[in-house]
């Protein structure tokens, strides 16, 4: 085949191409800006991300949570600003929908990428903590960090509690941020840690998840222990009041309180998405007899201690379901302890000092 010169581009008459409409040249517009900036974060990093120990002291992150750790192959990405956020959506976006990309350049776009993509962007521009692993072309892993937000104001959005019910100092404020960073970073430093340590069995794809979940939360909880600072308590009640309205990946109290503990023998995760929802399904049976004008998480607080106190428990739950009741109410009234006596009175005067609960009828 003939070589062809600069020269012979130069003289080829090439086919117009049709006008594009407004609305064509807008979509091609954002399309080009979306796959640029892709490629900026996956090609140019430090563009757009610090390595970890460099992110920590800009951030006033003590230095001591890492020590010991290799973490050069760690960066995080602008504190969940707009490029981290597209960054992560466009990854979730590929890796759910199957997006075709070729060496960065060959690009198909379905609509189920789109849905992808923005149901994505919205969850990490909402300013949860997020990881990549082994991301794009440096093989690094990638963590989105949550933004350092006022305790109450954080246990509000996260849990549903009224901001002047919760008694927690403002210390927790830093803990809570060491924390969510620390677990992001022990997802990459200790992926295989409780898998290891519990039996063979074959475990469920969502089993599988919360092995990782319960090892990043307690590598989280060591690390800030290597500093000083106990926060197990606050990590198990933490877990343990969302457990009800979290994916059952991220349930991990029950096995933290067993790891806290120093029992010999850890509890498997296997079957724990069936105890929890029996524990769930358990409780919504006394839900109805009080006063809706009380918030969800009040009365089902009254309805778990019902369930605990119910003479059928013993027949119908298993261990593990009677401990993760026994966490929520502990849960509840590590941060609300003044509101959660009112709310045993409440339902004390609402039994008269002879009923206990209604019939378990499952």
């Amino acid at each position: 085949m003939k070589k062809r010169s600069l020269t012979d581009f130069k003289s080829i008459t090439w086919p117009k191409m049709p006008a594009m409409s407004k609305g064509l040249k807008l979509a091609a517009a954002v399309l080009g800006a979306s796959v640029l900036s892709h490629m900026a974060v996956v090609h140019i990093p430090a563009l757009t991300s610090s390595p970890l120990e460099e992110y920590m002291k800009d951030n006033n992150v003590p230095l001591g949570l890492v020590d010991g750790m290799t973490t050069d192959d760690i960066r995080v990405y602008d504190k969940n600003g707009a490029v981290s956020a597209h960054n992560f959506a466009w990854n979730q976006a590929c890796e759910k929908s199957h997006l075709l990309v070729k060496s960065g350049l060959g690009i198909n776009i379905n609509d189920d990428f789109k849905q992808t993509y923005a149901k994505n962007f919205a969850r990490v521009r909402d300013g949860d903590a997020r990881i990549v692993f082994d991301f794009g072309a440096y093989n690094h892993d990638q963590i989105i960090a949550q933004a350092r937000i006022d305790i109450k104001d954080h246990l509000h959005d996260l849990l549903g509690f009224d901001v002047s019910d919760i008694e927690i100092g403002d210390a927790y404020t830093d803990f809570e941020y060491f924390f969510m960073l620390m677990h992001e970073v022990s997802h990459a430093r200790y992926p295989d840690f409780y898998g290891s340590v519990t039996s063979e069995k074959e475990d469920s794809k969502n089993e599988k998840v919360l092995r990782g979940e319960i090892a990043a939360d307690y590598g989280a909880i060591q690390a800030l222990e290597g500093i000083g600072h106990d926060i197990s308590d606050y990590v198990i009640a933490r877990r343990a009041v969302s457990s009800v309205s979290i994916v059952s990946t991220h349930q991990t109290a029950y096995y933290l309180d067993a790891l806290v503990a120093g029992d010999d023998v850890l509890p498997d995760v296997v079957g724990h998405d069936l105890d929890q929802e029996l524990f769930k399904k358990m409780v919504s049976v006394y839900k109805g007899q009080y006063d809706q004008t009380l918030s969800d998480k009040e009365i089902m607080y009254l309805s778990t201690l019902d369930f605990l106190d119910s003479e059928d428990l013993e027949n119908l739950a298993s261990p593990r379901t009677y401990r993760m009741a026994e966490l929520y109410v502990e849960g509840i009234e590590f941060f609300i302890p003044s509101r959660a006596k009112e709310l045993r009175i409440i339902r004390d005067n609402f039994h008269n000092g002879f009923c206990k609960a209604r019939p378990l009828i499952l």
